[in-house]
């Protein structure tokens, strides 16, 4: 019986995200995705979503009729930043997964890493 309960684990990895991403980056609308318990290595794996901007390379701002339609056509993968940038445009944000380690014994965190999603 893990002596940090689920909703310790929860806890501790939303922090731990919010803390880490505060210092490098903008994130926002953390979701709890998944909760998983592995006997084996005794840890809580729990995944959670978060909207970022892409990399660099991969940034445009748009106006929002073209906004509108790229969300439309690319789902719930990507979502319009809520800040409007000037005239009426706004940045695409890429819905991210990343699934945190939390051991069970002591309620540290082990590792963060990021959740590939199969289609």
């Amino acid at each position: 019986m893990p002596k940090t309960d689920v909703k310790q684990a929860i806890r501790t990895a939303i922090d731990y995200l919010q803390s880490v991403f505060d210092e490098v980056e903008h994130v926002e609308d953390l979701r709890l995705e998944e909760v998983e318990f592995d006997d084996d290595e005794n840890v809580w794996l729990i995944t959670v979503s978060m909207l970022r901007e892409p990399p660099q390379d991969e940034q445009a701002v748009y106006d929002d009729a073209t906004a509108g339609a790229i969300v439309k056509m690319l789902g719930v993968q990507h979502a319009l930043e809520k800040s409007i940038l000037g005239s009426g445009a706004r940045k695409l944000l890429k819905r991210v997964y990343k699934v945190v380690e939390v051991d069970a014994e002591n309620g540290a965190v082990k590792s963060m890493k990021i959740r590939v999603l199969v289609s």
